[in-house]
């Protein structure tokens, strides 16, 4: 049995259990780099995982619509993969809304 590439997984998996591999299999690699600090896949997949105790702690399950306001920064992705690693749906608003839009 052949091990499935990233293309192959694309194709067939979720983006949460994309995350999953990458931390397997290229824990100290790089994820992502803002300016006030950097991940790499294994330190990402940490966080999302303490993400996604918290929301499931606050009552969100799969299936559920987590909104999130954040402008590009390196909060973001932990909270993104956490609520995608209990099957929830993220739904991202421009920060930059103002009341009457939300």
């Amino acid at each position: 049995m052949r091990k499935l590439g990233i293309s192959d997984r694309l194709a067939t998996g979720t983006i949460a259990e994309l995350l999953q591999g990458q931390a397997a299999e290229r824990p100290d690699s790089l994820y992502a780099i803002f300016p006030d600090r950097s991940f790499t896949f294994a330190e990402l997949d940490r966080e999302a995982r303490a993400w996604a105790r918290a929301l499931h702690a606050q009552g969100v399950r799969a299936g559920d619509h987590v909104a999130t306001m954040m402008p590009n920064c390196a909060e973001w992705p932990p909270v993104y993969f956490g609520a995608l690693y209990l099957g929830a749906v993220v739904v991202a608003l421009n920060a930059r809304y103002k009341r009457h839009e939300l």
